[in-house]
């Protein structure tokens, strides 16, 4: 039997089907080697536009970001300071292109549940902030991928440095990317 259809819920209140929490995707999260030029490409030829750029330092290593969007689509591009950078790590080891998949939910605590219950890992605690709820998964090895669930609250659309800046340091004291 497949391990999806028999894995057990935490609460059998709860559906067991992600669809009843997923609003739909809320951002991909690109990681590249050159932030500059691939935001101009993205702004250049594809016609978003450019909403925010960070930069987030850790204990060790930092990364630079942007956010850019063109219509309901958000594209988050993110480039390594250094060659220690969890992002630096991500592309020397998977090459450009997406680091991770945001699905906005209607309730984080119980979308989490449900994939919890079918065997997904997280490999950041709950951030919380003013109106933004996220937590991150632990990077597949099939896939390479690394999901994240997002609830916002109040027709907040944009990021808050605080939860950046606390999943930078999650991954960073644990050696992920």
């Amino acid at each position: 039997m497949d391990k999806l259809a028999t894995s057990p819920v935490l609460d059998e209140n709860l559906s067991n089907d992600l669809s009843a929490f997923v609003l739909g995707i809320d951002h991909l999260a690109l990681a590249v080697p050159d932030l500059e030029a691939a935001a101009a490409w993205i702004r250049d030829v594809l016609g978003f536009a450019l909403v925010e750029k960070r930069e987030t330092m850790g204990a060790r290593t930092g990364m630079k970001s942007a956010v850019l969007r063109v219509g309901p689509v958000t594209i988050v591009l993110t480039e390594g300071i250094g060659a220690t950078s969890q992002v630096s790590q991500f592309v020397e080891e998977f090459g450009a292109g997406v680091q991770h998949v945001a699905f906005r939910v209607n309730d984080l605590g119980k979308a989490a549940a449900v994939l919890e219950a079918r065997g997904l890992q997280f490999s950041s605690p709950r951030l919380d902030s003013d109106k933004l709820s996220q937590i991150f998964s632990t990077r597949n090895a099939a896939t390479g991928l690394m999901v994240e669930l997002i609830e916002r609250q109040g027709g907040f659309e944009g990021f808050r440095d605080e939860n950046v800046q606390r999943l930078f340091d999650s991954l960073e004291s644990r050696n992920l990317y």
